[in-house]
């Protein structure tokens, strides 16, 4: 270079005068720093380049590099939804999906609560009535027979059945109102209005285990009605069969 650049000079170097070392002078620093200005050029165009966008690696607000039809096309940008709409579940190409939202987990409805069943009422014992007190069962039972009657008159027996022995007994009964006992055989009688009691002989107070004790009688009457009723044994009353 140095060679060139003096064999360019139009005159050729003057030996007589200073120019010629001078411009050998320059001439050397020139050669000298050429490459690294133009290593420094280089460098610079290099960085330029670097830092200039290709393709669709830039950001969305670029334009992409030009399509095959020679047209820059537009790097899609995302449509944002209308205010107060939902985002819709298909997302646009380009766009970032957006999540899906999760549904909120019910909860389950509370147990219904079911209304306790009212206790069954317990049976009440047979042969009482709701709201009185239970009967106690009949310690005896009579059996009270009519075996004869004429106009003014009639006859009678009457059979007892203790539910346990006997060392004496009276039995206690009522006739209808106006009857009179005129006669009673295995018994005495004893009549206050229409009761009449039937006092044991002394052959037959004693009555053992299940065994029977009988009377009759004969008594007047003013009615047809010849029934006797309120039976008792010792104060205990008796079931009529």
């Amino acid at each position: 270079a140095e060679v060139r650049l003096g064999a360019g000079h139009p005159h050729g170097a003057d030996p007589d005068t200073d120019e010629p070392a001078a411009g050998r002078g320059r001439t050397t620093r020139v050669v000298r720093h050429g490459p690294m200005a133009a290593a420094v050029l280089v460098s610079l165009l290099a960085l330029a380049v670097s830092l200039m966008p290709f393709g669709d690696g830039g950001d969305g607000g670029t334009a992409a590099r030009d399509n095959d039809r020679g047209g820059p096309v537009a790097a899609p940008v995302p449509s944002l939804p209308p205010a107060g709409t939902a985002p819709s579940a298909t997302a646009t190409p380009g766009s970032p999906e957006p999540p899906t939202p999760s549904a909120a987990p019910s909860r389950p409805a509370p147990p219904t609560r079911t209304a306790d069943p009212a206790p069954e009422p317990d049976p009440e014992p047979q042969g009482t009535s709701s709201g009185t007190a239970a009967t106690p069962p009949a310690s005896c039972s009579v059996d009270y027979d009519v075996v004869n009657e004429w106009p003014d008159g009639y006859q009678a027996t009457v059979t007892v059945t203790p539910g346990h022995p006997l060392n004496g007994w009276h039995v206690a009964f009522t006739l209808p109102a106006g009857h009179r006992i005129t006669q009673m055989w295995d018994a005495s009688s004893h009549q206050t209005g229409s009761r009449v009691t039937a006092t044991a002989a002394d052959y037959n107070a004693t009555v053992a285990q299940d065994s029977t004790v009988a009377f009759g009688f004969i008594a007047a009457r003013r009615t047809d009605d010849t029934h006797a009723t309120d039976f008792a044994l010792n104060g205990e009353s008796c079931a009529v069969a």
